[in-house]
Parts: structure tokens; C-alpha cells; sequence
């Protein structure tokens, strides 16, 4: 065997799977970005959500540009079925032995794919590797003056392996604080041996919390301490729609009623998990009788400002968390 063979077999395929919908104005930065990583061994998966705009187009134009590369893919008779339906046709149809994802409208650092693919060689129990992402402003003039590029901090120690269910009680103690999916890799095998990452008829804002819990609650994960993605921040996104619309706190009101019944179904019988569940819950109930008031938060701080406000709380929760063990 020459040298050139035996370097590529060291070097494990990595399915990347970027679902898509009316996304003309962000797509081919997101394409970009996965053909520039320095990491060579990807295929990549693009799945139409029943686009209406040039998106397809646009997609179609790249695989045929690198036809051994790059898959388009879409739903039966071009429906439009959510990122959640989107993500399991790219899984089902992929090939690595390691899956990650990308959104429409993000890019990745030229050196993600690697760093991750190097995290999983030096942590060969984890099941599932992450970091963090950077909420991105800067990609336009016309951003808000306030705001500020910043990496989300995870509220964690880093650079070491979670046993299940540790991730998941963080982040329902930190009222929804988790690694983008931009920034998750997973083992093909963890895959299979849960079943599904993904609830096909999911399709709204808070299925990437749904992916979460269930890695979560099921995979050991080595948390790095690399920043992996940049998130786009744009009016138009899923995200800030929703925060507008003042729809945040329903959405995670059906998250954690789905959490419940998942719960149940899986026989998690952790109470630490349950006790955060109806601590998240309680908050929740506050947080609606207040909504006005947090509505004139947001407007009134920019987002690094509030996160870090947020940060300071939680790691006052997991000090006294700790304090009760």
C-alpha cells in the first residue's frame, strides 16, 4: 500500500448535512465554507425543503460542480417538511462513519471538520464531540451598532468527556443553554443504536433542543473548547422571528412537554433530570406572567449583554448544584 492510501484510510469520511429552504442569499457561503475546510475527506448533503426561490439552483450548480463531493437531495414531490425531516433524509441517504450539520444561512471555520474529527481520535469512547459558535454581526454594515460578535459560552468546564445524563441536566438548569447543532459531530453508531436524532414531524424553532436532549440523554460527549461555527444573525431568521413574535416561551413550553413524554418513554429515572425539568417548567410560568417586561429587556440590552447576564446565573446555579451533591 503507497503512502497517499494509507493516509486516506486514517482519515474517516464525515457526512455534512445542510437542510435548506428559500435560502438563495446564504447558501453558497455555507457551501463555501465546507469546500474550504482543510480536513478532505466529507461528502456533503444538501437537502431541499421545498424552496421556492433560486436556492435549488444554486445547490444544483455546486454538485454538478463537484459531482463525487456533493448530493442534492429532496423530499417526495418537493415537499417543504421542516429541518428536522430534512436532517433524516441526509442522514439516511449519507455514507460517514461521522455526522455533523450545518444551517443554511452559517459557515464553519476552515478548520471544524478537523478539529473534531481530531477530538474523536483522542477521545475514542465519546460518542458524540461539540464546541461552541460565535454569534456573527459583523457579516453585514447594516448590523445593529449595539451589537457585537461574541462567542456563546457553554458554561462548562471544557476539554473533557460527559457521561449521559450530565448535559442534559445543564441545560435545562441553564434554561436551554447547548451547543449550536452547527457545532455537534456524532458517530454514525450512536445514530443507529438510539434510533433517530431528529422528530420528522418537528417544525418548529426549538427541534435543534429536541436533537439535544436526545444526545444528551444517551451519548457520552467530549465537550471542546474550540469555537466551530459562525451564527449568522439576520431579521430574517427562525430564531429572531420567533423572539419577536414573542412565540420563545410557547415553543419551549411544547419542547418540554415532548421532553416529558420522552422522558418517560426512555425510562429516565434520574431525578436530578426530573428536578430540573419542573425547575425549568416554574420558570417558565414566571417568565409568561412577565413577558411584557422581557420583551423591554431585549429591546433595552444587546444580545452578548444578556447572555452574559444569563452566564453569571447559571454558574451561580451549578456552584450551589454542586454545594447539594
Amino acid at each position: 500500500m503507497n503512502n497517499n492510501s494509507s493516509k486516506k484510510l486514517e482519515k474517516p469520511l464525515v457526512s455534512i448535512i445542510i437542510p435548506f429552504y428559500n435560502r438563495e442569499d446564504f447558501l453558497s457561503d455555507a457551501i463555501d465554507s465546507v469546500l474550504s475546510q482543510t480536513y478532505e475527506n466529507w461528502e456533503l448533503m444538501l437537502i431541499d425543503d421545498g424552496s421556492k426561490d433560486k436556492s435549488f439552483e444554486i445547490a444544483k450548480n455546486y454538485s454538478e460542480k463537484h459531482p463525487r463531493k456533493i448530493k442534492v437531495l429532496t423530499h417526495e414531490n418537493g415537499q417543504n417538511r421542516g429541518a428536522s425531516a430534512s436532517r433524516n433524509l441526509g442522514i439516511k441517504n449519507s455514507k460517514g462513519g461521522f455526522i455533523t450539520f450545518l444551517d443554511s444561512d452559517d459557515i464553519y471555520f476552515p478548520d471544524t471538520i478537523e478539529k473534531e474529527v481530531t477530538a474523536f481520535a483522542e477521545n475514542p469512547d465519546a460518542e458524540a464531540v461539540c464546541g461552541t459558535l460565535e454569534c456573527w454581526y459583523s457579516w453585514s454594515e447594516e448590523a445593529d451598532e449595539r451589537e457585537k460578535d461574541f462567542e456563546i459560552d457553554l458554561v462548562l468546564q471544557l476539554e473533557r468527556i460527559y457521561e449521559p445524563p450530565e448535559l442534559l441536566i445543564h441545560n435545562l438548569s441553564a434554561k436551554g443553554r447547548k451547543p449550536g447543532i452547527n457545532c455537534v459531530m456524532l458517530k454514525r453508531g450512536f445514530i443507529e443504536r438510539i434510533g433517530s436524532v431528529f422528530e420528522d414531524d418537528c417544525q418548529y424553532v426549538w427541534e435543534d433542543q429536541i436533537f439535544w436532549a436526545k444526545v444528551s440523554l444517551n451519548a457520552k460527549i467530549f465537550v471542546m473548547g474550540d469555537c466551530l461555527s459562525k451564527y449568522r444573525q439576520h431579521p430574517t431568521s427562525s430564531s429572531t422571528v420567533e423572539m419577536q413574535d414573542g412565540q420563545d416561551i410557547p415553543s419551549m413550553q411544547i419542547f418540554l412537554d415532548w421532553l416529558e413524554e420522552y422522558l418517560i418513554e426512555q425510562n429516565a429515572n434520574d431525578k436530578r433530570v426530573w428536578k430540573s425539568l419542573r425547575s425549568f417548567r416554574r420558570s417558565l410560568k414566571v417568565e409568561t406572567k412577565l413577558s411584557g417586561l422581557k420583551q423591554f429587556y431585549r429591546r433595552s440590552l444587546p444580545l452578548y449583554m444578556r447572555y452574559k447576564i444569563r452566564d453569571k446565573l447559571t454558574a451561580l446555579k451549578e456552584l450551589l448544584r454542586s454545594s447539594h451533591r
